[in-house]
């Protein structure tokens, strides 16, 4: 990628940058992953309503299935896209691009 010096902003063309905007895709949207666990979020919580003594246990590993599934997510992304780079303000991803895996956790438990 090409370095770019305070010069070069006089020089950004807004069409080529809204063009962009509409244009760019995911390798795996947001989206995708968001209605993959609403799906299983609903199997989940009926059996919570339903299963008074295991409520627990079902509920945490809910949250360890909410746990990979962003682990996996960002895994397949960094796959499909050696050279994608993430900032230091994405910590969970950060991580797991450049130390393999995550500091924190992305949910509490």
């Amino acid at each position: 990628m090409k370095n770019y010096n305070l010069g070069d902003l006089g020089s950004l063309n807004p069409e080529k940058i809204h063009n962009w905007y509409i244009n760019f895709k995911w390798d795996i949207s947001p989206y995708e992953l968001v209605k993959i666990e609403e799906n299983i979020k609903n199997i989940i919580n009926k059996r919570i309503e339903t299963e008074d003594e295991y409520y627990k246990l079902i509920l945490i590993c809910y949250k360890i299935f909410i746990e990979y599934s962003n682990f996996i997510y960002a895994l397949i992304l960094i796959k499909k896209n050696p050279k994608l780079e993430f900032s230091k303000s994405n910590k969970y991803f950060y991580d797991i691009k450049n130390n393999q895996v995550p500091e924190t956790p992305i949910i509490v438990f």
